[in-house]
């Protein structure tokens, strides 16, 4: 008799060496997919790197937040910072 399945998200470090020698850190969540019987990857979060030689993580450039549509506005306008179309705000 096996433990009883809970389906809770397990949170984990990763770390993935580079061929340059710069080591990234990720926030791995996995989750027990009780109907395949394996272990399903949820999505991964980078924190940060470690350069080579170094000990100690530096937080890298977070990832840029997609546009938010108005619901109110109208018309479009062409983005400043990329090729797309969106609503005013």
């Amino acid at each position: 008799m096996g433990r009883p399945y809970t389906g809770k998200v397990t949170e984990s470090l990763v770390r993935e060496r580079q061929a340059n020698g710069d080591t990234y850190v990720y926030l791995r969540r996995t989750q027990y997919n009780r109907d395949s019987k394996r272990t399903v990857s949820l999505g991964k979060t980078l924190l940060g790197k470690i350069p080579c030689g170094e000990v100690d993580m530096v937080p890298t450039r977070p990832k840029k937040k997609p546009h938010t549509s108005d619901a109110a506005g109208g018309g479009t306008l062409a983005c400043s910072t990329c090729a797309c179309t969106r609503v005013p705000a």
